[in-house]
């Protein structure tokens, strides 16, 4: 049995990447012959009340990470106990084999686990860290641990390219689609055609990307009275305009939340600006809109485009003007809409499914391992 340890940002109320990257292989590790425990970098009672549903809960979380009197300044309490969580993860690690970092850990904390012997350190770039929308402690350091890990797993062909500058030790490791928990909702869903629903997935930190096309999703709105949104990560406030009887809401989300979500969808969107951190985006998105058997519509940007066959298991849009009749296109077209659902949900069961998934992350753990 290989003892894995995997560090995560936070287990509490997990970003989507988290889910899809490492926690939706908790029941299939121990069929590979493989003992995983999962670990937060996050202190977990403060965690919880940041992430919780409760806003006076909420703001005391916020009080306790941040100095709110100094902008930008985490709170000593928070720097100390995170200090003190991190060298617990330190203390920890020299029991396992392999250590899994998924999206970030600071450079100092990623230098001590490589500096104990026996484990295997490897790390799962996700996001264009290193680019200037993350904070500067981040960008300055992706390089370093890039180089200094024993390996390195991406998403998308992109970043495995980015990854290669920095270490020769790099495996693509393919987006995960749960499609036997997706099926248990989606075989409920009345797909009569009278509701239209579009979906949107994402966080507080991409909501800027729904946010390019909000004119065109309030004239569908406003024109379609059967048609309504569900926005997964974002909150009234983000998309104000938004903020009517036809959308609805949801922060903060699990993997059970966001499966049920997801599946009451027809439409799933992802709009992307075209910049360099459109590029590292993988398309994960794409994907667990398909599970689900909705629709992916997406900006014809980056590496979507390898998976999207146009006008067959999904949409690629060119300009503004595409999304309102490329969605309203599949809305009237009922015919269509169930042919394109069919081929969504072949294309993810031949391409995603969860075996074929894990097998690419096995061959990467595997490989370090052995010292391929």
């Amino acid at each position: 049995m290989t003892n894995i340890l995997i560090i995560v940002t936070r287990l509490v109320k997990p970003a989507a990447s988290v889910v899809s990257r490492v926690l939706v292989h908790k029941s299939i590790f121990p069929k590979f012959g493989y003992n995983v425990v999962y670990i937060s970098q996050g202190v977990p009672l403060i965690d919880c009340l940041r992430k919780s549903n409760h806003l006076f809960l909420r703001l005391i979380g916020k009080a306790l990470t941040r100095m709110p009197w100094v902008k930008g300044r985490e709170n000593w309490i928070y720097v100390f106990l995170s200090w003190l969580n991190a060298k617990r993860i330190v203390k920890k690690s020299k029991n396992f084999d392999i250590i899994y970092i998924e999206k970030y850990a600071p450079l100092w904390l990623v230098r001590e686990i490589i500096n104990i012997e026996k484990s295997k350190v490897i790390f799962d770039l996700n996001d264009g860290i290193w680019l200037p929308n993350f904070l500067p402690q981040i960008r300055n350091d992706i390089f370093l641990i890039l180089s200094e890990v024993d390996a390195v797993t991406t998403d998308n062909q992109y970043m495995v390219e980015k990854a290669k500058e920095f270490n020769k030790n790099v495996f693509y490791t393919p987006p995960v689609t749960n499609l036997e928990k997706f099926e248990k909702y989606t075989k409920n869903i009345n797909r009569d055609g009278k509701n239209f629903v579009i979906g949107w997935l994402g966080s507080n930190s991409t909501v800027h990307y729904l946010s390019t096309i909000i004119d065109e999703l309030e004239s569908i709105l406003s024109e379609n009275k059967n048609i309504e949104i569900i926005i997964l990560g974002a909150e009234p406030s983000d998309l104000p305009t938004l903020s009517n009887g036809k959308t609805t809401f949801i922060k903060n989300y699990d993997e059970e939340i966001m499966i049920s979500e997801v599946s009451k969808m027809d439409v799933g969107l992802m709009p992307l600006k075209d910049n360099k951190d459109a590029y590292t985006r993988g398309y994960g998105k794409a994907t667990i809109y398909m599970a689900a058997g909705a629709i992916p519509v997406c900006s014809n940007i980056g590496t979507i485009k390898k998976i999207i066959n146009q006008w067959e298991n999904g949409v690629l849009i060119e300009n503004k003007e595409e999304w309102v009749s490329s969605i309203l296109g599949i809305y009237k077209d009922k015919d269509l809409m169930k042919k394109m659902r069919n081929n969504v949900l072949e294309y993810v069961n031949k391409n995603f499914t969860h075996q074929m998934c894990f097998e690419k992350l096995d061959y990467a753990f595997q490989s370090v391992l052995n010292n391929k």
